[in-house]
C-alpha cells in the first residue's frame, strides 16, 4: 500500500516529467536505483544537449518550501549519483557540455502545482 507521502512524491515526479517534456526535454530514465540504495528521480536531456540529473522535491500546502529539502547532504548524494551514472553511461555525456544536476521544486495546493526549476544547483 502506498503511503500519502509516497503518493505525493510519485505524483510530483510524474508532473515534473510532463513539465520537462513540454519544455522540449527528452526523458531518458526515471527512478534509477543505485547500488547504495539511493535513486535518481529523472535523467533527461536538455534542449541544448546537456545530460541532466533531476531531483524532484514536492510538498503540499503552504507550510514548507520544497527547495528547503535540498540539504547539503542531499546535494552530495545527487553529485555522487550523477558521477556514478555518467561513468556507467559515458556515451550519454556530451564531452563539450558535460552533465549537471537540477532541482524541480513543486508545491501542490489542491489540484494545482506551483513549479520552480533550478538549473545547475552545483557549480
Amino acid at each position: 500500500m502506498e503511503t500519502t507521502r509516497k503518493k505525493v512524491g510519485n505524483d510530483g515526479e510524474y508532473f515534473a516529467q510532463n513539465f520537462l517534456k513540454q519544455e522540449k526535454w527528452k526523458i531518458l530514465d526515471t527512478n534509477v536505483r543505485l547500488p547504495w540504495n539511493d535513486e535518481i528521480d529523472i535523467v533527461a536531456r536538455d534542449i541544448d544537449g546537456t545530460l541532466v540529473f533531476i531531483e524532484v522535491k514536492t510538498v503540499t500546502g503552504n507550510y514548507l518550501k520544497p527547495e528547503d529539502q535540498m540539504t547539503s547532504t542531499k546535494i552530495k548524494k545527487c553529485m555522487r549519483a550523477g558521477e556514478w551514472y555518467a561513468n556507467h553511461f559515458p556515451k550519454l555525456v556530451n564531452e563539450k557540455i558535460g552533465w549537471r544536476i537540477d532541482c524541480v521544486a513543486l508545491r501542490k495546493i489542491g489540484d494545482t502545482y506551483q513549479i520552480n526549476h533550478y538549473k545547475q544547483i552545483i557549480s
